[in-house]
């Protein structure tokens, strides 16, 4: 059990909605700030080591990924992604996945593109 200070306290309900927003509603989420990274890390809502993917300034590049796959410019997303992550400096992982789906009566096959970090 860890101890949080009234401020802390007062901020949880806001760090908890924006967490929920995220995980249900990507594109019009907004990412927490440090101090909300911080809050959430300390009470175990999320895990420390990845506070930064729950940041804003990382929301917002997951934001502007998924609206240029709604526009169907998926290879200039991946290639500005692979060279945004590289200029951090950290070796990456890259997985592509292959689906089809059958939805009214029209098929489609998509693909989709992990990149994880390796710290």
């Amino acid at each position: 059990m860890c101890y949080i200070n009234k401020d802390e306290q007062k901020a949880l309900t806001q760090i908890k909605k924006k967490i929920s927003t995220i995980q249900t509603d990507h594109i019009h989420s907004k990412g927490l700030t440090d101090t909300e990274a911080e809050i959430a890390a300390k009470v175990g809502l999320i895990d420390t080591e990845q506070m930064w993917w729950w940041k804003e300034d990382w929301q917002k590049g997951e934001r502007e990924a998924e609206n240029n796959i709604a526009k169907g410019e998926v290879t200039e997303a991946l290639r500005l992604e692979i060279i945004r992550l590289k200029s951090r400096e950290m070796p990456l992982l890259i997985f592509y996945h292959t689906w089809h789906f059958h939805s009214f009566s029209r098929q489609k096959y998509n693909i989709a593109v992990s990149i994880i970090p390796i710290r």
